[in-house]
């Protein structure tokens, strides 16, 4: 199944397919944000989901705690959709 991932502030919208992280979506359309990682244990990656749902996949608690995952963040290496998904992320100046 397909995605429809809304990225703000910067106003793009791409493609996700279900088994495919929301990063490696943004990285296959050129899209830069901060990452280091891809694996869930720096936190560079992190964002709030404002709309939708993500799974979290294997995102480590220390790097995304239970209380921002009720908050609504997410790790964009980790977190793949569920739904359409809007969120806010930091873009990368790299």
């Amino acid at each position: 199944m397909n995605y429809k991932l809304k990225v703000e502030p910067m106003g793009v919208e791409v493609n996700c397919d279900e088994d495919e992280t929301l990063l490696d979506a943004l990285l296959r359309e050129e899209i830069k944000v901060k990452n280091v990682c891809r694996s869930g244990r720096c936190g560079m990656c992190k964002c709030l989901v404002t709309s939708g749902e993500v799974d979290h996949g294997d995102a480590g608690s220390d790097t995304l705690t239970e209380p921002e995952r009720e908050e609504g963040y997410a790790l964009l290496c980790t977190a793949t959709p569920l739904t359409d998904v809007e969120i806010e992320v930091e873009e990368s100046v790299f």
